[in-house]
């Protein structure tokens, strides 16, 4: 059963006597203060009134098109200006503010039609500190290969990933295969000459994270 819904059955089931108590609904309203309450648009982490009114249209079609349920036990959280932003919703507004910020032209339709599994990696590297990221595969036109997507790194957010793969599935069309690893493990299985790590690393590959020359200090 769906989650939301699974967390409801116990209060529709019970609720014969729950009723709507109108005199204190009356006496909220009363001391309720519309000059407390913010737009959503003013308590963003990225200032959206930073943008002219189309680019603010083009931007919450993309916010919009590429939400998704952040139901789930870990939270996405992500960093903006010395801050930890957390919250689903927040966390993607800031996630493409920041690409703006970093002159991805995320507003741009034809940018968007073209866009690179790199630089989507890149706006929503939000899944924790990944140390590598490997697409091979059919995203490489190998077909022989065991896997599309390896991910290494510590911390790492798999619901996040998930979602992430998800949209990459989007852009592909096809299903994709992926492997996560954390670098402890990834090291050791590196060191015993692991053949599937071997194999991720000897195959034709795009590399689309490497952080701070990870790779290049295996190999």
């Amino acid at each position: 059963m769906n989650k939301i819904l699974e967390s409801c059955k116990f209060v529709n089931e019970n609720s014969k006597q729950v009723k709507i108590n109108k005199d204190k609904l009356a006496e909220f309203a009363k001391q309720f203060s519309p000059e407390n309450v913010k737009h959503w648009f003013e308590v963003s982490p990225f200032d959206l009134r930073v943008l002219e009114t189309e680019e603010l249209l083009n931007f919450l079609l993309i916010f919009n098109s590429l939400n998704f349920s952040y139901w789930g036990k870990t939270k996405w959280q992500i960093n903006y200006q010395n801050q930890e932003i957390k919250g689903g919703s927040y966390c993607m507004m800031t996630a493409l503010g920041k690409a703006l910020e970093n002159n991805f032209p995320i507003l741009d339709a034809q940018y968007l039609s073209t866009i690179s599994e790199k630089d989507f990696a890149k706006i929503l590297n939000k899944s924790g500190n990944i140390k590598l990221f490997i697409v091979s595969g059919q995203l490489v036109k190998d077909f022989y290969s065991q896997t599309d997507i390896t991910i290494v790194g510590d911390r790492l957010k798999e619901k996040n990933i998930e979602k992430m793969i998800l949209e990459l599935e989007k852009i592909n069309g096809k299903p994709l295969r992926y492997t996560i690893f954390g670098t402890k493990e990834f090291l050791y299985r590196f060191q015993v000459r692991d053949a599937f790590i071997k194999e991720i690393l000897t195959r034709p590959r795009n590399v689309l994270i490497n952080k701070d020359g990870f790779l290049e200090e295996l190999i």
